[in-house]
Parts: structure tokens; C-alpha cells; sequence
């Protein structure tokens, strides 16, 4: 007997530590939508995703449990026009449009 239930546990506690290119592959093999590898660093470059478990150089691995979590969770707002959203609450803040003399 090669494998004793000591070492698939210690196997189970480890963190699968995955790169940004291998991601998308196993989003999709999670059912979950396939984000594209450039998304994933503009969302790696903001404040809610997980901090990588790794880091040397130029070389970053997440712990796949905890960005498997971040991408279940997510909110996707497919389409939204942020932009033009900014501009109706500055209209609707400033109905006069002038300034405050």
C-alpha cells in the first residue's frame, strides 16, 4: 500500500496554487463562465480579489480555493455603461447646471 490515509490527508490540506493563464480552463471545468486571462489581472489589480499565496519576481499563484470563491461569488454586470451612469447622477445632482452664485 503506496498511499496511507496520513499522506491523502496531508495531500487534501494543501493548497492548489494555480497562475493567471491557468484559470480560465479550470473556471470552465468548474461550470463556472470562462474569464479571459486579461480580465483576470484587472481583476487580480483590484481591492476584492484574493492576494496571491505566492509571489517571486514576476511570477504570482492564488490559492485556487479562495479565487474559486471570488468567481462564484461575483456580481457580473455584463454590458453596463458605467460611464453614462456617472453622468446621469451629476445631472440629477446639478438640475440647474449652473454654479453657485
Amino acid at each position: 500500500m503506496s498511499d496511507s490515509s496520513e499522506e491523502r490527508a496531508s495531500e487534501a490540506k494543501e493548497a492548489k496554487l494555480v497562475s493567471i493563464p491557468e484559470m480560465p480552463d479550470l473556471l470552465e471545468a468548474a461550470g463556472l463562465k470562462r474569464v479571459g486571462p486579461a480580465r483576470i489581472r484587472q481583476l487580480a489589480a483590484e481591492p476584492g480579489f484574493p492576494a496571491p499565496a505566492y509571489e517571486r519576481g514576476r511570477l504570482r499563484l492564488w490559492d485556487w480555493a479562495q479565487a474559486l470563491e471570488f468567481f462564484s461569488s461575483r456580481v457580473v454586470r455584463q454590458g453596463e455603461r458605467t460611464d453614462l451612469k456617472r453622468d446621469q447622477e451629476d445631472e440629477t445632482d446639478d438640475p440647474a447646471g449652473g454654479g453657485s452664485e
